[in-house]
């Protein structure tokens, strides 16, 4: 994202976790309403797979909240809290 337009300041990095694959960083960051939170990035090192579980049965939440995942794909209108909802579109059967 280009820095003139990214509402999120970054306060500090740290490395979470690495393995020859991928790196995860968690960022202290001011939110766009300007209160603290932390973002989780995942950068690939090498080729890699990133896998997203979808369920229609929004077990996807109860995996994030349990730290399972670090993001889920969900019909529910809400993001939880913390997170960010972003309209994918229609999810057809």
């Amino acid at each position: 994202m280009n820095p003139e337009t990214n509402p999120w300041t970054t306060l500090s990095s740290r490395e979470v976790y690495l393995n020859p694959w991928i790196r995860v960083r968690e960022d202290a960051v001011l939110k766009p309403n300007g209160t603290p939170g932390i973002y989780g990035v995942v950068e690939y090192r090498n080729r890699a797979v990133g896998v997203v579980p979808i369920d229609d049965q929004d077990h996807t939440h109860d995996a994030l909240r349990s730290g399972d995942v670090i993001g889920c794909v969900t019909t529910l209108a809400s993001a939880m809290r913390g997170c960010v909802a972003e309209p994918l579109g229609l999810m057809r059967y």
